[in-house]
């Protein structure tokens, strides 16, 4: 099977590891594999090691078609052949190309697979849908079945983003360090942001802490105004890519999302699968974000409620420890990612099978 993988930038420098843990399983599979990044400094140093072909953003008096037939040029350009062998499916991963993957599926006569990971997608899904035989692989089970409740039933496939688990989860919140806090998550909402910091530096008074903030969450001059004013600027940290490099924040203690805003990220099951503790508003549409028995979970994103959470896990590093352990132990036990790669090659069996495939009206 041949199969192109049509990636959003920021997808996928955010989303290294998972890409890198499918390309693999992909490939163990026979499955051949051809991404294909849009054209741009931080495509051009992906660490992806499949085969890349690029491609170019929009363009002034473009058509659809003539986009397309330029990039599918391009792919022949670089791999002589390529497109004779054929491209059974086009799998996008990221909102922003899903008309052009769609393009590039209907010029190819392959079939399309649409990665839902934000529940805001549901519905353009759902529109895009009756135009091309479609699969919709849902990466979290909480999404597939706000899918179901959208009438995409018979469309959506369960595919959700698993990890790699450590043999056993690590140890946090020891008492002859410093705890370390990784704040990350969905850039916009600056709020939220300032009153996740408020509550950990209301909490954390008589704690030593390393805070460590990705660069995209907000601008950084928002984030050293916030951290001087409640007394965190000497122990703050303003990281670059903390996401797609993320063994820094797998070393830590604390994955703080301060508006996770129904985003599925697969950094937060990587820090589960370390035994790190999670905490985060509630989040129904995302599985590991709406259960209390494996993250510490807000009702509000008060500045209150995290200062409670933050009081909460320093005070008891036995309990924050075994919610850790907890975490890890569901990762193990339901979020591998063998099974993701198995979920992901029976969508596209199903996709490609000659049984009729389901249009929505």
């Amino acid at each position: 099977m041949n199969v192109l993988l049509l990636i959003d930038e920021d997808f996928a420098a955010r989303e290294r590891s998972m890409l890198r843990r499918v390309e693999v399983g992909l490939a163990d599979e026979g499955v051949s594999v051809l991404h294909a990044l849009p054209q741009g400094r931080r495509s051009e140093e992906s660490m992806l090691a499949a085969r890349v072909v690029t491609f170019a953003p929009d363009r002034l008096g473009w058509t659809s078609r003539t986009r397309t037939r330029t990039f599918l040029t391009q792919i022949e350009e670089r791999y002589p052949g390529e497109l004779a062998q054929g491209v059974d499916v086009v799998h996008v991963l990221g909102r922003r190309w899903w008309s052009f993957g769609a393009s590039v599926a209907r010029e190819m006569d392959a079939g399309l697979v649409l990665e839902i990971w934000r529940s805001a997608s549901i519905e353009r899904a759902a529109a895009m849908s009756g135009k091309h035989p479609t699969a919709l692989l849902a990466s979290d089970p909480a999404i597939h079945k706000n899918m179901i409740k959208a009438g995409l039933g018979e469309l959506s496939k369960p595919a959700s983003w698993g990890v790699h688990a450590l043999h056993a989860p690590n140890a946090i919140l020891p008492s002859d360090r410093p705890a370390s806090v990784m704040v990350m998550g969905p850039r916009g909402d600056l709020g939220a942001v300032e009153r996740a910091l408020r509550g950990l530096a209301e909490a954390s008074k008589e704690h030593e802490l390393l805070v460590f903030v990705d660069a995209s969450l907000a601008p950084k001059t928002h984030i050293w105004r916030c951290a001087r004013d409640v007394g965190l600027l000497e122990c703050l940290s303003i990281i670059e890519d903390m996401e797609g490099e993320r063994e820094l924040v797998l070393a830590g203690d604390l994955l703080v999302l301060p508006s996770p805003d129904g985003e599925n990220r697969s950094i937060v099951l990587d820090a589960m699968g370390h035994g790190m503790l999670v905490v985060s508003p509630k989040e129904p549409a995302i599985e590991p974000l709406s259960d209390p028995a494996i993250a510490t979970l807000l009702r509000d994103s008060s500045e209150e409620s995290w200062a409670n959470a933050f009081r909460g896990a320093f005070a008891d590093s036995e309990a924050s420890r075994n919610l850790g352990k907890a975490a890890w132990e569901f990762v193990r036990e339901r979020r591998k990612g063998s099974q993701h790669v198995v979920a992901i090659i029976d969508a596209y069996e199903w996709l490609t099978s000659n049984e009729p495939l389901p249009f929505n009206p």
